[in-house]
C-alpha cells in the first residue's frame, strides 16, 4: 500500500459492485471518514476494528448483512449509518461507541437490538425506521440525552413505554406502525416539537396529549380519530399544527 494511502483521512467508494474490503484495510490507520455506497458488499472484515482514528462510518445501500464485534473497538466513532443494508442484528459490542452521537439503522430487516444499546451515553440521534421491531430494549431509557428518535415502518403495535423516560425528545416519528392506543405517559415527553403518529390504528388520544405546549407538528394522517378529537387537539393545542387527514371505516 503506497505512502499516500496510509496518510489517507477521507475514503469515498460508491458505485462499485466488484467491491470488496481486503485486510489493507488495517493500514488506514489515520482515516477519520469513510463512506460507503451502492456497493455489494455482504460483510466487512474485523480489520475494521484498527481505524481507530475514524469519526465518521457510512455504508448505505450495500447489502451488508452483519456488523463483526470489532466495530467495538471504533470508540472514537460520532456517527454511524448503517442504512439501505440487510441486516438482522447489531453485535452487543456496539455498546462500547460511547462517544457516539448518531446511529442510523433505517431501513434492514432488524427485529431485535442489543440491550447494550442504553450504554452509548452520548447519542442525541437514532434512526430505526424501516425495520421489524416489535418493541425496543428496556435499556433504550438510559439514552437520556436522546433528542431523536424515529421509529416509522416498523410493527410496533404500541408506544414502548421506555421512550417516555427520553425527556429531551423532540422530535418522535412512530408513523406507519400498528399502533391502536396512545398511554397518558405521553405527557412526559414535555421537551416534544415534532410527533408523528400517522399511518396507525388511532381511534382516540389521551387528554394528556394538552400537555405537550411545545410541539409544532402533529400528523394523526391515515388513522380513525373523529373530528371532535382534531377540535379539541387544535384548541388545545393552538401553536401547532395539527394534521388529521382520516380513513373512514366501512
Amino acid at each position: 500500500m503506497s505512502i499516500a494511502l496510509v496518510g489517507l483521512k477521507e475514503l469515498n467508494i460508491s458505485n462499485s459492485p466488484k467491491f470488496h474490503f481486503t485486510e489493507k484495510i488495517k493500514h488506514l490507520r489515520k482515516l477519520n471518514i469513510l463512506r460507503i455506497s451502492d456497493c455489494n458488499l455482504n460483510q466487512i472484515p474485523t480489520e475494521i476494528g484498527t481505524l481507530e482514528n475514524i469519526q465518521h462510518l457510512e455504508i448505505k445501500n450495500s447489502a451488508l448483512k452483519q456488523i463483526p464485534s470489532a466495530i467495538g473497538n471504533l470508540t472514537k466513532l460520532k456517527t454511524l449509518l448503517l442504512e439501505e443494508n440487510d441486516l438482522e442484528r447489531l453485535p452487543k459490542e456496539i455498546g462500547q461507541l460511547k462517544d457516539l452521537e448518531l446511529l442510523s439503522l433505517n431501513f434492514n430487516v432488524l427485529n431485535k437490538l442489543p440491550v447494550e444499546l442504553g450504554l452509548l451515553i452520548h447519542l442525541e440521534r437514532l434512526g430505526i425506521a424501516g425495520n421489524q421491531m416489535k418493541k425496543l430494549p428496556k435499556s433504550i431509557s438510559d439514552l437520556q440525552m436522546l433528542t431523536e428518535l424515529v421509529l416509522s415502518y416498523n410493527k410496533f403495535r404500541q408506544l414502548p413505554k421506555s421512550i417516555f423516560q427520553l425527556t429531551q425528545l423532540t422530535l418522535l416519528h412512530l408513523d406507519h406502525n400498528e399502533v391502536k392506543k396512545v398511554p397518558s405517559g405521553i405527557s412526559q415527553l414535555s421537551e416534544l416539537e415534532n410527533l408523528s403518529l400517522a399511518g396507525n390504528q388511532l381511534k382516540s388520544l389521551p387528554a394528556e396529549m394538552k400537555y405537550l405546549v411545545r410541539l409544532k407538528a402533529l400528523d394523526l394522517t391515515g388513522n380513525f380519530l373523529s373530528s371532535d378529537v382534531e377540535a379539541e387537539l387544535k384548541q388545545n393545542l393552538p401553536n401547532c399544527h395539527v394534521g388529521v387527514f382520516r380513513y373512514h371505516q366501512g
